[in-house]
């Protein structure tokens, strides 16, 4: 199956012309354009990525001290807040993540860094 993600238009059967849509691909067995995700529906603001066939933001630039809000895709402010555990504060992604520890684990239990302690 080859995948067209932009507008093309190819030759199928004789002199018959075809042109695919973005987010289609041309089926070579059927010479009919399909969707590349044809299951798939997004809600606005967000939009498909033909790429992974998942609902995602546009893609947007947002400045320092601002993050992508994935549920609003809109820059927002970031916030700096408390932390729990082991877990710092990320000023580039704008959330508490695990710190990377060397930390040696009791036997039969290893590091999760999900839940930031040995499980």
């Amino acid at each position: 199956m080859r995948v067209l993600t932009y507008k093309r238009t190819k030759r199928c059967g004789g002199n018959r012309q075809l042109l695919c849509q973005r987010g289609q691909y041309l089926n070579p067995r059927t010479c009919v354009c399909e969707p590349l995700c044809p299951y798939i529906r997004c809600r606005p603001p967000l939009v498909v990525n033909y790429k992974n066939c998942n609902c995602e933001c546009e893609p947007l630039l947002c400045g320092p001290s601002v993050f992508l809000n994935p549920n609003t895709c809109t820059c927002e402010l970031c916030v700096e807040q408390n932390c729990d555990g082991n877990f710092v504060w990320n000023s580039q992604s704008c959330q508490c993540e695990c710190r990377p520890l060397r930390m040696i684990c009791p036997f039969g239990s290893s590091w999760d860094p999900v839940t930031c302690q040995c499980t």
